[in-house]
């Protein structure tokens, strides 16, 4: 985990926004990004995912995270969520 919006995990692991670059450039994490964008844009009010995934497997946990990707490539978590399907 890095960052995020998290509790009772103890002390090795912080809350927050936190660079994610690191993890973009896993082969098993998807990474989905726009071109950049020309103006700045309010994002406002709940964010949604709608995901269509199948497992073969008991347990399978999905994690979104929505990102601000920076002109020098940092790229902060601005809102995430995990789901567990069993």
């Amino acid at each position: 985990m890095n960052g995020g919006g998290f509790c009772c995990l103890g002390p090795k692991y912080q809350a927050g926004a936190f660079d994610q670059r690191q993890l973009e450039i896993r082969h098993d994490i998807l990474v989905y990004s726009t071109d950049p964008l020309m103006e700045g844009v309010e994002v406002s009010g709940p964010v949604e995912m709608t995901l269509y995934v199948s497992s073969d497997v008991k347990d399978t946990d999905f994690t979104v995270k929505l990102l601000d990707v920076y002109p020098d490539g940092r790229a902060y978590n601005l809102s995430d969520t995990i789901q567990r399907a069993r």
